[in-house]
């Protein structure tokens, strides 16, 4: 009797409802509580080093970083391994070979206009010889400018040596200073530390001077040093062989 009575009185409702034009609101669905994100936060293992959050310099390959910090680690990582043992580039058949030494060595060539791969191991190689050098140039982030040419020495796909050539039409001689004709600048020119006086400048400037104009092998006596420091210098005095050219690399990049 009681359902009978609830039935009728619900029939009424919905007729009324219908009969005025009036729309019935539906219930209200129950609401389900959505959890709130929780914000992630870098969590840092405080084994109580004495530097710990503080920068410092590694004082192998003179990188600065935050001990803890994950992204820090790894870069410095990284940057410290290359530093010891070479930047990692394995050679292929789409690259520019210039001297096929050894089945484990070989000299390649880099231009502004190659891959971007290619120029980023580049960037990479200069990272670490400006970390060894105290390497400072005023060039953007361009790498290369349309005059200059890289020529990487590697070994076992590990790059440990480079030259930055570039094209001069004048240079100067040391002692005493006389302007003299130039073809080719030597802008750069490093080599492992692990790698040093075993004939590895000699073979990456050669390569230079055979590649880097085309059509012609540069002569030495036309072949000058971009401010060279003093071991540099002793090279350049015993690959010339005779009187040793500078050049002011700084006035190319103002041009």
């Amino acid at each position: 009797m009681t359902s009978c009575i609830l039935k009728e009185k619900k029939d009424t409702q919905l007729s009324i409802c219908h009969y005025f034009g009036v729309r019935q609101r539906p219930s209200k669905p129950l609401q389900t509580t959505v959890p709130k994100k929780r914000k992630l936060e870098q969590l840092y293992l405080d084994l109580g080093q004495r530097d710990f959050g503080k920068p410092v310099l590694c004082p192998t390959c003179g990188m600065m970083y935050v001990p803890g910090v994950e992204e820090d680690g790894m870069a410095h990582a990284q940057m410290c391994h290359a530093f010891q043992h070479g930047v990692r580039l394995t050679p292929t058949p789409a690259m520019r070979l210039v001297n096929k030494i050894s089945p484990d060595e070989c000299i390649l060539e880099i231009r502004q206009t190659d891959s971007r791969n290619l120029r980023n191991k580049l960037a990479a190689v200069l990272d670490v010889v400006k970390r060894e050098l105290s390497f400072v140039t005023s060039q953007d982030d361009s790498l290369l400018t349309p005059q200059q040419t890289a020529y990487l020495y590697i070994v076992r796909n590990r790059v440990v040596g480079l030259v930055v050539a570039e094209t001069i039409e004048e240079a100067f001689t040391v002692h005493p200073s006389e302007r003299r004709e130039a073809v080719m600048g030597v802008f750069l020119l490093w080599v492992h530390s692990k790698f040093r006086r075993k004939g590895f400048a000699s073979c990456l400037v050669t390569a230079a001077r055979k590649h880097r104009v085309f059509g012609m092998v540069v002569p030495v006596q036309k072949t000058a040093f971009s401010s060279p420091t003093q071991s540099g210098l002793e090279f350049a005095k015993q690959y010339a062989n005779g009187p040793v050219l500078v050049y002011n690399c700084m006035s190319l990049e103002s041009k």
